[in-house]
């Protein structure tokens, strides 16, 4: 669906990559005399296909290249890809014959989801729980659950740990597998797990693989004319609190305004940042706010104004936190509203801190600046 829409461009395209590598060889193909595709699907390339709407980004971005793709029939064999490609057929476009993939349900949609990538249903490793410094088993033992506990069993804890996390893996990979089966897809009935929304709407995702699910979507209830209501954020209540809080994706410069409004109409005075604006040489999240190098930020009916910025602890520079105002000229009675955002940035990508006691840092300090502010509207949480 992404592949379809004209705007998306080829430096879209990259964004969505994974790894340095493949961001490296990927900005390189105006290198390249010979550019292959392949779709997983082993369809042959027709008008509006993704082999075909992907060659077209290349031809309009003035890709001079020959473009070939890869016509799959029986069984892929990767071993004979590179004789494959010194043996062109005539043409622009060229078609390299090889074996289908082995299973004919392999559904890229699902192998796609960032979840389904992440998940491994075998034991690879046993990690033993690490507790912070300072602190023992028996100190803190009538505070913890029975399953912690079990853990923590001197011996047995790693093991039941790990088997702890293998039962959850494969209810998951199970839940995703069930959710994008073909179909599942073509039944057109909604569910709990439904992400139509967030599929059709791919131009406002930072990742073309984490979506939010329909029943807990954020929609926006003002939406400009002529834009829909959807914007990658759902609401989230932990169980047995009154506290509801909202996790988003951090906004693309061309939904800056979609995320304020959230902010306005879910009446948020704490934003909470778990991530660096750069990482790896890689743009993470795009400054969304004003500075004290650009203290003011109007996006249409929204208006920000730079307040102040600090660090909490002098002795700490993981933790920033910003004031801005903001203002909604499209209702000027209102009185204008101080955020608050708390930036983290020892949350290291694919990974987790060294120590938790950063992290409960964050959530003292979103905690008392969202008393102060008064509200009782959510939190909003970007990653």
């Amino acid at each position: 669906m992404l592949l379809k829409r004209p705007m998306y461009s080829l430096e879209m395209v990259t964004e969505q990559l994974t790894t340095e590598r493949e961001v490296e060889a990927f900005s390189n193909w105006r290198r390249f005399s010979n550019i292959v595709f392949f779709d997983a699907t082993g369809a042959v390339p027709s008008k509006g296909s993704p082999i075909f709407c992907i060659a077209q980004k290349f031809r309009k971005e003035g890709c001079e290249a020959r473009l070939g793709y890869i016509h799959a029939r029986g069984r892929l064999h990767l071993g004979s890809l590179p004789a494959m490609i010194t043996k062109p057929g005539a043409g622009d476009t060229v078609a390299c014959e090889t074996p289908m993939m082995e299973n004919p349900n392999v559904n890229p949609l699902f192998e796609s989801v960032r979840q389904a990538m992440g998940l491994n249903t075998n034991i690879t490793e046993e990690v033993a729980v690490r507790l912070p410094a300072g602190f023992s088993v028996d100190s803190i033992r009538s505070q913890l659950p029975a399953w912690l506990l079990n853990s923590l069993c001197e011996g047995t804890g790693k093991t039941n740990l790990a088997q702890d996390f293998q039962r959850v893996e494969i209810a998951e990979k199970k839940r995703l597998a069930l959710l994008m089966c073909p179909q599942e897809m073509r039944s057109g009935r909604t569910t709990n797990f439904s992400i139509g929304a967030g599929i059709e709407k791919g131009l406002k995702n930072r990742y073309n693989n984490v979506w939010p699910f329909d029943h807990t979507r954020v929609k926006i209830q003002e939406p400009e004319d002529g834009v829909d209501d959807y914007i990658n954020a759902s609401y989230l209540r932990p169980p047995f609190s009154e506290k509801t809080y909202i996790a988003t994706q951090g906004p693309l410069p061309s939904t800056f305004l979609d995320f304020w409004k959230i902010v306005w109409e879910q009446n948020s005075r704490v934003i909470v940042m778990l991530t660096r604006e750069m990482e790896m040489g890689r743009i993470k999240c795009h400054q969304y706010w004003p500075s004290a190098q650009q203290p003011s930020m109007d996006l249409g009916s929204i208006r920000l104004t730079f307040l102040r910025e600090e660090w909490p602890d002098v002795a700490d520079t993981t933790v920033l936190v910003r004031q801005m105002r903001l203002q909604h000229l499209g209702y000027p009675e209102e009185a204008d509203r101080v955020i608050t955002q708390i930036q983290y940035t020892g949350w290291p990508d694919f990974g987790v801190p060294d120590t938790p006691l950063e992290v409960l840092e964050v959530v003292k300090l979103a905690n008392e600046h969202n008393r102060r502010s008064g509200s009782g509207g959510c939190r909003v949480q970007n990653r």
